[in-house]
């Protein structure tokens, strides 16, 4: 089984988008049958936001009445940097609490995930009696509000949470909250959870066999009500996989938690989550989808789940399906005036060659690209206009490309033009010519340029690398390393 220090992987991507309450909330009834949705005031001008790196950081917001809160996010509970915004709750409609004590805090991105839990910390402007504080969560801009328990010292007022959502603190009567039905079996769960939790802290503080009886199975009728039914749903259906994955992974740290029984659950939802993801990298991979194919791969391999999807090996399977979508442009154009009596210049438009990979580290691409001719003087012609062939080699010792990967490129191009050049009584023949560019260095960023200039010629040609797809932005260089 595996324990509670060890990082939970909850999503494959770091956000979850979800759509935007276009409505305002109804008012809720005193009626069990419905679950609490909320209309929130937000504090709009005392929010902050800061980037956190996977090194972690701390965010703090003051609201306007005074009220404190320190949000600290751990080392590793992040794969990437994430601009996080705290905007405390002026307000909130239609909740069976006293509004003058509530202390809420809005947390961004909704719905990311976190794979080590961040610690909450409240301080209300207003003290709440610990025998009349209530604790809270909720999720969007409202919906689902329900019991979500304390950690440590309730007086203290810490949260430990996997997900982005809203949390908040009260005055009244828990039971007040308890007449409205949570949404969903999560819901459901922590509200149960911080009935008894409130009983620990009642009776000394210690989970004694008889609590720990009554979490597990708190915690196994969430496994049943939701987390098995929506695992098996978002097999096939990747749409529902981000929600139903970190469903999973916040249900197996509780259950780690308080070291339940529940191995066979645990190998169900393995099992499942695995042809998710499998299913959902098949997906990805005939759109060339590199972010998602590396990230899906990446997300197996951490939660051990590769023995039950091995085309989601890394090594070699994942990294060849990604060198296979490698492809990458060079533009090129350019103005070149012979050094001769004659003096006319040759401009060539701009044209693009498609560098596709051949072998590990080297690409091969080429362009024949329209050419025009401008003779200095009146009355020359031409039989006809120039075009030239461009080959292009590019090879880097990376194998892998990624941002600022070094390829080194060798050029060569041959003016396909036999023409006749008449002046006046004066003619000349033009024969193709094969030139040979000196071999450069580029890195590997898109709109990076190079010109050429040669010894012979004034003007001269520049060479701009493209990532048409954006393959080198949606991955850093670190992730295309093998692991």
């Amino acid at each position: 089984m595996l324990k509670r220090g060890i990082a939970l992987i909850l999503l494959p991507l770091l956000t979850i988008v979800c759509n935007p309450i276009s409505s305002i909330f109804p008012g809720v009834s005193s009626s069990s049958n419905h679950p609490l949705d909320v209309q929130l005031t937000l504090d709009s001008e005392h929010y902050v936001t800061q980037t956190i790196t996977p090194d972690g950081g701390t965010l703090e917001a003051t609201a306007q009445d005074g009220t404190h809160y320190t949000l600290t996010i751990p080392k590793d509970a992040l794969l990437d940097s994430v601009d996080i915004t705290m905007t405390p709750v002026k307000g909130i409609d239609n909740i069976p609490l006293s509004n003058k004590s509530l202390a809420a805090i809005q947390l961004a991105p909704e719905g990311l995930n976190l794979l080590q839990p961040a610690t909450l910390i409240i301080k209300a402007a207003t003290p709440i009696p610990v025998n009349e504080l209530v604790s809270f969560a909720y999720l969007g801009e409202g919906k689902d509000l329900h019991l979500f328990p304390l950690e440590g010292n309730p007086a203290e007022m810490t949260f430990q949470i996997l997900h982005f959502s809203g949390y908040g603190t009260g005055q009244g009567n828990s039971s007040d909250l308890e007449k409205y039905p949570p949404a969903s079996g999560e819901s459901s769960a922590e509200a149960q959870r911080t009935d008894i939790m409130k009983d620990v802290s009642n009776n000394g503080g210690g989970v004694t066999d008889e609590y720990k009886a009554k979490l597990c199975k708190v915690i196994l009728d969430w496994y049943n009500a939701s987390v098995i039914g929506d695992l098996e749903e978002a097999e096939t259906d990747s749409s529902s996989l981000y929600a139903a994955g970190g469903q999973f992974m916040r249900w197996l740290y509780k259950s780690q938690l308080f070291s339940c029984e529940h191995e066979a659950e645990i190998e169900e939802g393995k099992q499942s989550l695995a042809k998710g993801i499998e299913n959902a990298y098949h997906e990805a991979a005939p759109q060339c989808d590199v972010k998602l194919m590396y990230q899906w791969s990446k997300w197996a391999a951490l939660l051990g789940l590769l023995s039950y999807a091995p085309d989601l090996t890394y090594s070699p399977n994942v990294e060849e399906d990604i060198k296979k979508c490698q492809l990458f442009d060079m533009d090129i154009e350019g103005v070149l005036t012979p050094r001769t009596a004659h003096g006319e210049t040759i401009t060539f438009q701009q044209g693009t060659a498609h560098l596709a990979r051949i072998g590990p580290g080297s690409f091969v691409g080429s362009v024949e690209t329209q050419a025009t001719f401008d003779p200095p003087v009146e009355g020359c012609t031409s039989s006809e206009q120039p075009t030239a062939e461009f080959k292009i080699k590019a090879e880097n010792t990376d194998d892998m490309v990624h941002q600022n990967s070094i390829f080194d490129i060798t050029v060569e191009f041959t003016f396909k033009w036999a023409t006749t050049i008449t002046c006046g009584d004066q003619s000349r023949s033009v024969s193709p010519s094969v030139t040979v560019v000196p071999s450069f260095q580029i890195p590997a960023l898109d709109g990076y340029q190079h010109e050429w200039k040669s010894d012979y010629m004034d003007g001269g040609i520049t060479f701009t690398f493209r990532d048409p797809e954006g393959y080198l932005e949606q991955i850093g260089k670190d992730n295309w390393q093998s692991r």
